[in-house]
């Protein structure tokens, strides 16, 4: 579990080296690490098969509208 953290870290450390070496937008470069990140917990997550899991949008609600939504 630790080790697939500390890999993740590691990929993600050298990605931020490398794309500055890179000439690709500022924003391209975010939004890969933001990705890079989100793949990196999600597969934590999944890894994680001792932890119990609860799915929140169980009914599917879609929620193209913008709206209040308090959750106490």
């Amino acid at each position: 579990m630790a080790v697939l953290f500390v890999v993740g870290c590691l990929v993600i450390n050298i990605y931020i080296l490398v794309s500055y070496l890179i000439p690709i937008s500022k924003r391209m470069k975010q939004a890969t690490i933001c990705y890079l990140m989100h793949l990196f917990s999600r597969l934590l997550l999944k890894c994680a098969w001792f932890v119990r899991k609860d799915l929140v949008n169980i009914g599917n609600e879609r929620f193209k509208t913008p709206m209040l939504l308090i959750a106490n």
